[in-house]
């Protein structure tokens, strides 16, 4: 099982630790084969720990490192786009083989320049990164690029009790999604602290290249509650999964209403062999992940 975080770039620690995963990745066969691949991710990297994510544009691409002349026009051609596809399907390529057991991973969300670097926290009984407690013999793996987060439930309650309940329930579904082995999910503490920055949720999963967002809210009414869940696609914001349930309500026992409520979101969210959806719907995140 996989939970990933997002690594913070100002620390000059993790920024030697990210040079040193650029080193391995550059190493690659496939990357040495290719000196535009090579230029393309080291200049890229390069400028995000130094900041300058701004100038991270076709225009700049083309000509520092395709070197390409002034007046390039980047409208006129599509030849930017093109290599970073290529440095896309590399990248998955080198973490599916060599770089599958790597802590560190550096990926190229689509339809940006700027890549997003995340650290492996765990991987339990030391699997291999993207396969699951579950594989046997032909068992699928879990493509490494299925990454999904948890976003704090919204709550229209100044309750401190609810919130609490809100809150721990965020955490618990995070855990739950990470046991199921079938996807990485994001650490729901580096989400929530994310959340208060960015009020855009695709604008977090950009930034931690999570593919699919769990997002939801928490209504009170009369000793009530409805937790409403949804699945959204980050790349778009398309609602891909939604479910809701009623409890209820009772601030002495928060804690037996949190389990229950998992237990009732996780029956719908995993299927019966203990994969993360319905096989249709799981079979749908596999082919865009």
């Amino acid at each position: 099982m996989q939970t990933v975080v997002p690594i913070e770039i100002h620390d000059e620690l993790n920024k030697e630790i990210i040079r040193r995963q650029l080193e391995s990745i550059l190493e690659d066969p496939l990357f040495s084969r290719s000196q535009i691949l090579k230029r393309f991710l080291h200049f890229i990297v390069e400028e995000t720990l130094q900041d300058r994510t701004n100038c991270l544009k076709e225009y700049t691409i083309g000509v520092k490192v395709l070197n390409k002349p002034a007046n390039f026009n980047p409208q006129s051609t599509s030849i930017v786009r093109i290599h970073a596809v290529r440095l896309r399907k590399a990248l998955d390529n080198y973490y599916i083989n060599r770089g599958g057991n790597d802590l560190v991973r550096i990926s190229l969300p689509t339809g940006h320049y700027f890549p997003v670097f995340i650290k492996i926290e765990s991987n339990k009984n030391n699997l291999p990164a993207g396969r699951t407690s579950l594989d046997k013999g032909n068992s699928p793996v879990v493509h490494p690029s299925l990454v999904v987060a948890v976003m704090p439930f919204y709550i229209n309650h100044e309750n401190d009790g609810l919130k609490q309940f809100t809150d721990g329930l965020g955490a618990l579904l995070a855990n739950g999604l990470m046991k199921t082995g079938t996807a990485s999910v994001i650490s729901y503490f580096s989400t929530r602290r994310m959340a208060e920055q960015y009020p855009d949720i695709r604008e977090i999963a950009k930034k931690v290249a999570a593919k699919f967002i769990f997002t939801g809210d928490v209504q009170a009414l009369k000793g009530k509650i409805r937790i409403s869940v949804q699945l959204v696609k980050a790349e778009n914001g398309f609602l891909e999964w939604f479910q809701a349930i009623e409890l209820k309500y009772s601030e002495e026992k928060i804690f037996d209403l949190q389990n229950l409520a998992i237990l009732k979101l996780m029956s719908s969210v995993v299927d019966k062999t203990g994969n993360l959806l319905d096989s249709e719907a799981r079979k749908n995140m596999m082919a865009v992940a």
